[in-house]
């Protein structure tokens, strides 16, 4: 059986090292930016427990909001390929400024949002009674994060416009030099050192705005000076003064037109941010109603969320270059490649999270400690890791079947099947398991690994069928 891309014939050997190539960039960028999230907890675990826990529970908050957004900017990126690949470095500047103004109208109901943090935790279904100094110390750090919002998604404009000229080591190198930033800032202003007062929480939202800031200004000026990009002088003037009736008319049809790009950028990218703020909601309430076990419960679900988000990281990694892999075997007409494909990818990813969960259950005390936590939450961080292994192993496998069935252009199926089990399993099970029995914070890391285990089975089954018809989703679309 010969390579779709004129490879030689199949080689796992060689198959590794194709998925390995296409994942590393990946892999060291999605790091650089899980890292930053782990200096702010290692900072704030040494301001005490409550903070920690309020710190939690505003991320929450905060995670709503950005899932919804991220898809527009998979969009933008999208469009910014397609000019790029077509040499039109007049199409990617104007595309860029569209993504400019859509990162300016997005940041607005960003922060809209995070102002009134305290209104969404309460008003969540289910909340109960929060302790009243845990909401509104989440809402003061929710409130301070509104202003970094604009910077943020000026960031995401310019990085996923990089990347969709296929530059994507700028943006890697400026992570790594915006984790320097943030964490001499963290311990700045957190602890009141370098001349500046000590802000406690407040100071860990204050050194992440300054960070983004620091970020978006570096890539802006990355992108004016060598980009190689032309943006269009007062773009604003080409806009369509008639999308009030567009919109009357048809969805999104003429809205803030200029040559269509914003319209198909909204098109495409709306439909996806509502994909995933319907599959990442239930998490989302699952630590708001965690909140009603304290802050030492809060604290420890952060510590463990964080470090099951960096296990799942070369998953990631691994999988989005699975779906490449797939979707050019595919493309090619070569079925029987990408199922040996999407079988190797599964191998790869599952050998490497029972690694990672035998980590988890083995060493739970020595990954804990690294963020140095006060010792009721380290304590109870401890005994969340064993299940937390389990949601390890079942959430990778998860995210292989996605990226395998994205790879064949089946992505109706896999939202209905996300939506349907998070919302019947996921979190009924965690919330009864939290709120009703003795497990506690464990009940709910239990009810989320049963439905990630369930959704992989799902996927996975989904694909074996979905593959065969893959050439006809291709031309279908």
């Amino acid at each position: 059986m010969a390579s779709p891309d004129g490879r030689g014939a199949w080689s796992a050997r060689g198959e590794v090292l194709a998925l390995a190539s296409l994942g590393a960039p990946l892999f060291a960028t999605s790091l650089s930016f899980a890292a930053m999230t782990s200096i702010d907890i290692f900072f704030v675990a040494r301001v005490g427990t409550d903070a920690l826990g309020a710190m939690a529970l505003g991320t929450a908050v905060v995670s709503l909001v950005g899932t919804a957004i991220v898809p527009l900017f998979l969009a933008l990126q999208t469009f910014i390929a397609r000019a790029h690949a077509a040499g039109s470095d007049d199409g990617v500047g104007r595309t860029l400024a569209h993504g400019a103004m859509m990162a300016a109208l997005a940041s607005g109901a960003a922060a809209f949002v995070l102002c009134h943090a305290e209104a969404v935790i309460r008003a969540a279904p289910g909340a109960g009674a929060h302790p009243a100094a845990l909401t509104a110390s989440a809402g003061a750090y929710c409130r301070v994060l509104a202003y970094g919002i604009p910077f943020l998604y000026l960031q995401y404009a310019c990085t996923f416009a990089l990347r969709g000229m296929s530059r994507a080591t700028p943006d890697l190198v400026v992570t790594l030099a915006v984790g320097l930033v943030n964490g001499v800032m963290d311990w700045a202003l957190i602890f009141g050192k370098l001349g500046f007062a000590a802000h406690g929480l407040l100071g860990s939202a204050w050194s992440t705005n300054v960070a983004r800031a620091f970020h978006a200004a570096v890539l802006v000026a990355f992108v004016v000076a060598r980009g190689r990009v032309r943006i269009p002088d007062r773009p604003w003037r080409t806009v369509d003064r008639t999308w009030p009736r567009a919109i009357c008319t048809g969805p999104f049809a003429g809205l803030l037109s200029w040559d269509g790009r914003l319209a198909e950028i909204l098109r495409v990218g709306i439909p996806g941010g509502a994909m995933a703020l319907f599959e990442s909601s239930p998490v989302v309430l699952i630590a708001i109603w965690m909140a009603r076990l304290g802050a030492t419960a809060m604290a420890a679900n952060e510590i463990v969320r964080n470090l099951v988000a960096i296990a799942v990281l070369v998953p990631n990694a691994v999988v989005q270059a699975m779906g490449i892999r797939i979707a050019r075997s595919v493309g090619a007409g070569a079925s029987a490649w990408a199922q040996r494909v999407r079988r190797l990818g599964l191998a790869v990813v599952a050998a490497y999270a029972i690694c990672a969960a035998l980590a988890f259950g083995l060493a739970p005390l020595r990954l804990v400690t690294l963020f140095g936590p006060a010792a009721p939450a380290r304590d109870a961080a401890i005994a969340l890791m064993p299940v937390a292994a389990a949601f390890v192993i079942a959430s990778a496998l998860r995210i292989a079947g996605v990226a395998a069935l994205a790879a064949v252009l089946d992505t109706k199926v896999p939202m209905i099947l996300a939506g349907a089990i998070h919302w019947a399993v996921t979190a009924p099970a965690a919330y009864a398991l939290m709120l009703h029995t003795p497990w506690g914070a464990r009940g709910a890391w239990i009810g989320q690994a049963l439905g990630q285990a369930l959704l992989a089975a799902s996927l996975h089954a989904r694909f074996r069928r979905a593959s065969g018809d893959a050439a006809i989703h291709l031309r279908g679309r």
